[in-house]
Parts: structure tokens; C-alpha cells; sequence
């Protein structure tokens, strides 16, 4: 997704949305976008998710 800002500048939005709930589960904005960093946003977003898993189990 592509934006600009008031002062003419382009930006562009990362959303990651949860189709079975409608949760936005990472939004990432920046002047530009590379491969990289939706590779790493994909990443941070892995980790997080087993990061909450784990904790679920332990609580369980």
C-alpha cells in the first residue's frame, strides 16, 4: 500500500492482517520497502507468534 504525506513525500505500508479475525498482526511503514525488510518484518513476526505460543503452553 502507498500513501503520501502532506508535504508531497510517499510512504509505504506494510500490513500483515489475520483473514479469520480481521487482526492486524504487524503494520510496518516506511519511505520505501525492500525485500529485506518484509523478510525481516516476516521474521520478527514468526518469533513473536512462538514466543506466545510458548508462553500459552507454559501456563496451561
Amino acid at each position: 500500500m502507498s500513501e503520501s504525506l502532506s508535504n508531497g513525500s510517499a510512504i509505504c505500508t506494510l500490513n500483515i492482517i489475520d483473514d479469520y479475525n480481521r487482526e492486524a498482526l504487524w503494520i510496518e511503514i516506511d519511505i520505501s520497502l525492500l525485500a529485506e525488510q518484509v523478510v525481516c518484518v516476516l521474521e520478527n513476526l514468526l518469533l513473536w507468534e512462538l514466543h506466545l505460543n510458548q508462553f500459552a503452553l507454559q501456563n496451561a
